[in-house]
């Protein structure tokens, strides 16, 4: 059921499962008050903190739906208890214990923000980003800088704290006789968090041999899938992508490989048959966290009153299943912000026979000051302020190309 539906009064899944969720919360939780809130989500109100607390709903509605009678009460029930409101350690050696590196999205960690400071994190693969949790028995925050400096430490303690930590902690790993792969069962929210622990990931798919690739598709998976047979590695990577794609706490479909002591995405040669999915997966990848970043960003500028073009991350499929992306630099757009493409479109609205359609590299390389990189973006992006002058356009038309026939 849509909007109009709700404003004819007709109640929805989502109000059923609201209301359900709201009466787990007063039975669990010491509220005041439980509101429906914006964006399917309930507002607490909690007895000792004078701010309510925000619980989002959409993503354990995804999750519930999947699940049945007592593995979804159960599931439900965690879910509420991690809105219990806990102490943040005041002393590393509070805080030793209780670190445990986690792995986000980088559209996701790039918008969290804790009482108004943002979470450590640094760039663990593109568009994947390690930060580190302070657990709790039901939920998890995220260490801040200020953190950091409060506990009289540095950040490779932090991180090295809090790997040690979880290579402590007992994994279950199995999965069906005679497949190529297995998955890790735990523990509970860091699952995928044994990427930082590359060793660990060698034991557990001892069986697989050494040849292997990891793929974390949400926060909660983890599988490891052998290399050794191309065929049965392909047909992995595409079931890969339709469970990332229906995941509703996605981290990345790309496979990841041990390489030097360190994981690195996993770069087969050209002419390996499974380059062609693997190369889909990273580009369905950047489209996924760029869409939103794009919706948060918008409404960040709106909501500043702020004139800014974020621009459209947008993929384009041909008949054999690769795919290409492309973005569009407008004439008219005074200030914009451009993902990083396989091809960019130069556009004027005033004249649709105007476009002139170049490779990635090639804009960067000819537009000069017409396109600077944004370091403060997660995923990364570019400003665009105004149009390229004359010559620059010149030396651009003459780099043109024809995306649909000249793809990656």
């Amino acid at each position: 059921m849509g909007l109009k539906d709700r404003l004819r009064g007709k109640r929805t899944p989502e109000d059923a499962f609201a209301d359900e969720v709201s009466r787990l919360v007063t039975q669990l939780l010491p509220v005041q008050k439980v509101e429906r809130g914006d964006d399917f989500s309930l507002k607490l109100t909690i007895r000792g903190k004078t701010e309510p607390t925000h619980m989002f709903l959409q993503n354990i509605f995804v999750e519930a739906s999947r699940l049945e009678g007592a593995a979804r009460d159960e599931r439900l029930r965690i879910a509420v208890l991690a809105m219990t409101p806990s102490d943040r350690p005041k002393t590393w050696a509070e805080a030793q214990p209780r670190l445990m590196p986690s792995l986000r999205a980088a559209s996701w960690a790039a918008a969290t923000t804790i009482m108004g400071k943002s979470p450590f994190r640094r760039e663990f693969a593109p568009f994947v980003e390690l930060m580190v949790a302070v657990d709790d028995e039901h939920s998890m925050s995220f260490v801040t800088d200020d953190d950091i400096r409060e506990w009289g430490v540095d950040e490779e303690a932090v991180l090295a704290t809090a790997i040690a930590n979880l290579a402590k902690t007992p994994a279950p790993v199995g999965g069906p006789e005679g497949a190529p792969w297995l998955e890790v069962h735990g523990p509970d929210g860091y699952v995928s968090s044994w990427l930082v622990v590359p060793d660990a990931l060698m034991q557990f798919g001892a069986s697989l041999g050494d040849e292997l690739v990891a793929v974390t598709k949400s926060r909660d998976s983890l599988r490891l899938i052998s290399t050794r047979d191309a065929g049965a590695l392909e047909q992995e990577l595409n079931r890969v992508e339709a469970e990332y794609l229906a995941e509703p706490r996605q981290l990345s479909p790309v496979p990841y490989q041990l390489q030097s002591d360190r994981l690195v995405a996993w770069d087969p040669p050209a002419d390996h048959p499974c380059r062609r999915v693997v190369d889909r997966l990273h580009r369905i990848l950047a489209m996924r966290e760029y869409d939103l970043q794009l919706n948060v960003l918008t409404d960040l500028f709106a909501k500043s009153g702020v004139d800014v073009y974020v621009a459209k991350y947008t993929l384009m499929e041909r008949e054999n299943r690769t795919v290409w992306s492309w973005c569009t630099w407008v004439r008219q757009v005074t200030d914009g912000l451009l993902p990083e493409t396989d091809y960019v479109c130069l556009g004027d609205n005033n004249d649709s026979k105007a476009s002139v359609w170049v490779r990635w590299d090639d804009a960067v390389r000819l537009a000069g000051v017409a396109l600077r990189d944004e370091p403060d973006y997660s995923p990364g992006r570019w400003r665009v302020h105004g149009w390229p002058d004359d010559a620059v356009m010149a030396t651009l038309r003459n780099a043109a190309v024809d995306p649909p026939n000249d793809g990656p």
